[in-house]
């Protein structure tokens, strides 16, 4: 009578947990937004065709068009189901996602969300196919309760005197949140990994009882089930199989007959055929293929790698590591398109629950007083596990990936649960045979285990109430909104308004220097006024100093999930870009590692990536500034420094400047110093007509405060003193410009940079014979900068004196010597 008690007890506690679990899906289904799971949109819309028709779509066609995969063709089981209830529903309502195509880019600045959400048509009470999603995600809600009970059921029979072991196994399943996730929306996997389970079960029970009739056909039937499910239940095949073969052992050494045992054996593999084989059988009539959706899959399975196990494998080792630590990650927590992950402490809570129960499994397998068909059925399981595994790593990297995804071992969570909850419960003083009688000690001892246990589920509660609020929902909310537009420190004011949809108020940008593969952050201050017709794509470029694109980021604005068809009048939005720098840089100075002028572009257009607005594309909203004049189709930003990634050299040291050197030392605006200038040209003495390339080597003091141009001027030589400039006036030749030839402007110069600087002089055909002074200066808007000597004189007219150049008329060439003073 005791023992009936505490069964009826602990099935209180397994209730209970299912329960719990319905209520956290129920949750989870209400976070996670419509078509926001891997090829959600696909798979509802096999479910409903079938709905809809109450037959298979031909496995050729294709249901779907709006993203890269369709389901069309995946075995049918699951949609059978899950189009039970949509059947109720009328779907005629043309409702579709808006897809936002930049939500996969690789820096994820496009956004985690497949698609645009708007909240008039996604908002309770639903209808029409929002109404068949949700009574879909409610199918997926039940399957996942049946693999649940069955991980109850695998932990009872493989621990017959130790509940908690079945109660801690089903906690965990049931508290999994990749479990959670895939229950509460539209997938195979949910159908997959409850059959699983199922099939573990089974599998069990048939190694434990022996190869008796009735479990030995259950398994069939589950596994041939599974196979109509999804292709991956081929990973289960080996396990099935192995234990029929250990069932049936365990018949003959009980004395049954060994025709017996063949006769079950066949029939069992026959019913398992029966059940998934019609399934192949259409396919093969109507395509010519056993697997449409693969049909080379498993002759690549034996050629490439079964027939082959003694070459090298097509796995790329090196990121083998990666891979595994990807699998345990999406294995418990992966949501979205599996581009949304859970807290970094979640992982590691995993990895410590399942680090401390493989120390306390391998414990109870090293114990003898645990019964050897036990440990042959937990053995099992664990074969399970790897052939799973196996399959999923076969199926990514067959493919060519380099990643196992997690969601593709949910097959064998029962399994993982069950021998989690044996190493569990074994450190929690569980360490008993299953199969000797109560002790008087024993209230003790589940009263020990009994708190560990409920510790162990809240815990895992409150971790799946935080998950879908804390990560689930505000991945997919828009950015929050200031209170005001009250200006950051570091944020630049702007004025801009774009068309009559949004307004740029301000923006930063930092860091101030980046090299290629590095990311400059672009914040960007709006302020929305009305939506627009059509999905505007954000552009946000990088230019260099000659306008060259150097990297770029297109997305919709709140990285998609504030897109412009979205936009509420009068709301701000901050948001951050980090844009990487994706071309090489050439220095300003060759072969060294100063930097260039960059620029930041911005505008909001029409794209037409993936077929979008054939009619519009390339459009622009048009930008005005603070007065309404126009601006154009896009606006620039203020300005940063691209550098190079290497540094090959440093510049030229002034005493080694090629050519004709003055070393001057003059000062120009407090932050600039003239360390040497260098001139050369294609003949020995100055030929009207010719050119004269000069070459300046600059030192920054600081941060000039302005952008200088430099002058270069060959100015009448009228008898002044060496030294000594020329009144100001127009010059006789001159080679003015920015320095490094506008790459480098001197308002982004920082102290202790040395810039090399040419110039190129044109002289006039007719430009008199004489003597002329090469005087070297800066100069703005405003005026000439402030010139000082090495004294720190002022120097006249603001210009440093180098040298007095002769020149001579080309119809009076001949040999004079170059003179320099």
């Amino acid at each position: 009578m005791q023992r009936v008690m505490q069964l009826t007890r602990h099935g209180r506690w397994a209730a209970a947990i299912l329960a719990l679990h319905l209520v956290l899906g129920v949750l989870y289904s209400l976070a996670v937004p419509p078509w926001e799971a891997h090829d959600e949109w696909a798979h509802y819309k096999f479910v409903e065709y079938v709905a809809r028709h109450r037959a298979l779509p031909p496995p050729d066609q294709r249901l779907t068009t709006e993203y890269e995969y369709d389901e069309a063709n995946q075995p049918p089981l699951y949609y059978i189901v899950a189009a039970l209830p949509v059947m109720l529903v009328d779907v005629a309502d043309g409702v579709r996602p808006d897809v936002n195509p930049y939500f996969g880019s690789n820096s994820g600045v496009g956004g985690i969300n497949a698609a645009v959400h708007h909240p008039e048509q996604e908002r309770f009470p639903w209808r029409g196919t929002l109404l068949a999603l949700r009574l879909a995600r409610g199918a997926s809600l039940l399957i996942g309760l049946l693999g649940l009970a069955a991980v109850y059921r695998l932990g009872r029979l493989l621990a017959p005197g130790r509940p908690s072991v079945a109660l801690i196994a089903l906690a965990i399943a049931a508290s999994s949140p990749q479990y959670l996730f895939i229950s509460s929306v539209v997938t195979n996997d949910v159908l997959i990994a409850a059959l699983g389970c199922i099939v573990a079960w089974l599998a069990v029970q048939v190694v434990l009882e022996g190869l008796r009739p009735l479990p030995a056909l259950a398994l069939a039937l589950a596994a041939g089930l599974a196979l109509l499910t999804k292709l991956s239940a081929l990973a289960l095949l080996p396990f099935v199989l192995l234990a029929l073969i250990a069932g049936g052992i365990r018949a003959l050494r009980r004395g049954e007959s060994r025709r017996a045992v063949w006769l079950t054996i066949g029939l069992t593999l026959l019913a398992a055929t029966a059940a998934g084989g019609a399934w192949f059988v259409s396919n093969w009539r109507a395509t010519g293929h056993w697997l449409p959706r693969d049909p080379w899959v498993l002759y690549r399975l034996f050629d490439r790698w079964i027939a082959r196990i003694g070459d090298a494998a097509p796995v790329q080792w090196a990121a083998l590591p990666s891979a595994l630590v990807y699998a345990f990650r999406t294995f418990w927590a992966s949501f979205g398109w599996g581009n949304l992950e859970a807290y970094r402490w979640v992982y590691w809570l995993f990895a410590a629950l399942c680090a401390v129960g493989l120390l306390g499994w391998l414990g109870w397998l090293a114990q003898r007083r645990t019964p050897f068909d036990r440990k042959i059925a937990a053995g099992l399981l664990a074969v399970l596990v790897i052939s799973v595994f196996l399959m999923a790593a076969y199926r990514d990297f067959d493919y060519g990936g380099d990643l196992i995804r997690g969601r593709y071992l949910l097959p064998a969570l029962g399994a993982v649960a069950t021998l989690l909850a044996l190493g569990l419960d074994t450190l929690a003083g569980g360490e008993r045979s299953t199969s000797s009688p109560q002790r008087p000690s024993q209230p003790r001892r589940v009263t020990l285990t009994g708190a560990g246990l409920l510790s162990l589920g809240l815990i895992l509660v409150a971790l799946n109430i935080v998950l879908p609020l804390g990560v689930i929902i505000p991945a997919y909310a828009p950015p929050a909104a200031p209170r005001d537009a009250t200006l950051l420190p570091g944020e630049q004011p702007l004025d801009a308004r774009f068309g009559d949809a949004a307004e740029l108020l301000a923006y930063e940008l930092w860091p101030e220097t980046v090299r290629p593969g590095e990311a400059l952050g672009v914040t960007l201050l709006w302020r929305t006024l009305k939506p627009t017709d059509r999905d505007y794509t954000l552009a946000v470029h990088l230019l260099d100093a000659q306008q060259n694109k150097v990297g770029q980021v297109h997305t919709y604005p709140g990285r998609g999930a504030y897109a412009a068809t979205i936009w509420q009048p009068g709301r701000l939005m901050r948001e951050t870009y980090w844009v990487v720098v994706e071309e090489p840089i050439i220095a300003a100075t060759p072969g060294t590692r100063l930097p260039i002028l960059g620029r930041v572009k911005v505008a909001l257009f029409l794209d037409d990536i993936g077929g979008r607005n054939p009619d519009r594309a390339g459009e622009h909203l048009p930008i005005t500034d603070a007065h309404g004049d126009a601006v154009g189709d896009a606006i620039m930003l203020e300005r940063f420094k691209l550098a190079p990634r290497d540094a090959p050299g440093e510049p030229t040291p002034a005493a080694q400047l090629a050519g004709n050197a003055a070393f001057v030392g003059a000062v120009f605006a407090e932050t600039i110093r003239l360390d040497a200038a260098a001139w050369m040209s294609a003949e020995p003495i100055l030929v009207a007509g010719d050119v004269v390339t000069v070459t300046l080597a600059w030192s920054a003091l600081g941060r000039p405060a302005a952008d200088y141009q430099v002058f270069v001027h060959l100015d009448r030589d009228l008898g002044r003193e060496p030294g000594e400039a020329s009144p100001v006036g127009r010059p006789a030749a001159f080679g003015d410009g920015p320095p490094a030839g506008g790459l480098y402007p001197t308002g982004l110069w920082d102290r202790g940079e040395q810039i090399e600087d040419s110039h190129a002089i044109h002289l006039p055909a007719d430009m008199p014979a004489g003597h002329y002074a090469l005087t070297i200066g800066l100069y703005d808007a405003t005026g000439r900068a402030s010139a000082a000597g090495r004294s720190g004189e002022r120097l006249p007219n603001d210009a440093a004196a180098l040298a007095r150049l002769r020149v001579q008329r080309r119809d009076q060439k001949n040999f004079v010597p170059f003179i320099v003073r």
